[in-house]
């Protein structure tokens, strides 16, 4: 979730009321159906889908503020500049499986993946990507359609990925129909998931403990000589740039901090 200040608090429209009595449905209802479940939890390999989309050029380039880097997210893949990706990636789909200890049902099973969201999208269409699409793969693998009783939630939580794509940069790749991605990388994922899930040792009980650590962030100030060079790109006539495509738009940004 994203935090606002207050000042650009709204009242909730006919969407965001909506949303709140889903949430407050769906969580009565699975306290109706509360009942004795047992946990098991692995991890599934899937590396090929996760390309680091932040790189390493040979020669620097210009951001956004009109200063020099040598790192530049998404460049092309016909952009001979580029040297090497700037770090790794995570490949683990991590995830949990929550099960009814009466028959073995598959009750929930949350999984989480560094991937970012695939896209493929045709305009002025909303999608959940292959979060939601997993969500239908990996239920249709454990036989969880249930008709009458409580349904099987299936997720997908989305990792660590800001630096991560599905698309890899370094060569050339196939073309996809809108869909056609997130359905096919879905797929696979459900399919390794599955292949672990067989072999899992489930536990009727588990102690919960929280692992945490306290880190000291720096805080990017922002310098009279930024200020001042935004108050200046955003009074370009209409149409101009100086150095870089979106200077105005990060302008902008940097006026309203």
């Amino acid at each position: 979730s994203k935090t606002q200040p207050s000042g650009y608090s709204q009242p909730f429209n006919e969407y965001g009321i909506t949303l709140i009595e889903g949430i407050v449905n769906s969580v009565r209802d699975a306290v109706n159906n509360l009942e004795e479940a047992e946990i098991a939890w692995g991890i599934a390999k899937a590396p090929q889908h996760v390309f680091n989309r932040r790189w390493i050029m040979k020669e620097k380039v210009i951001n956004p503020f009109g200063e020099y880097d040598q790192v530049l997210m998404s460049p092309g893949i016909s952009n001979n500049n580029k040297k090497e990706p700037a770090g790794p990636t995570d490949p683990d789909v991590s995830f949990i499986s929550v099960r009814a200890q009466k028959g073995n049902r598959p009750i929930a099973l949350l999984a989480n993946y560094a991937l970012h969201y695939i896209g493929g999208v045709p305009p002025n269409e909303v999608s959940a990507d292959y979060f939601a699409v997993f969500a239908d793969k990996i239920k249709d693998r454990l036989e969880a359609d249930y008709g009458a009783l409580p349904a099987f939630v299936g997720i997908m939580s989305n990792g660590t990925s800001g630096d991560v794509s599905g698309t890899d940069r370094s060569k050339s790749g196939p073309s996809y129909q809108p869909y056609e991605k997130m359905q096919i990388v879905a797929d696979d994922i459900a399919e390794k998931v599955y292949n672990v899930y067989q072999n899992l040792n489930y536990k009727k009980w588990v102690p919960i403990k929280v692992l945490t650590k306290e880190v000291q962030l720096q805080r990017r100030e922002i310098s009279l000589d930024l200020l001042n060079w935004a108050n200046r790109i955003v009074n370009l006539p209409s149409g101009t740039i100086e150095a870089h495509a979106r200077e105005k738009n990060f302008a902008n940004r940097v006026i309203k901090l």
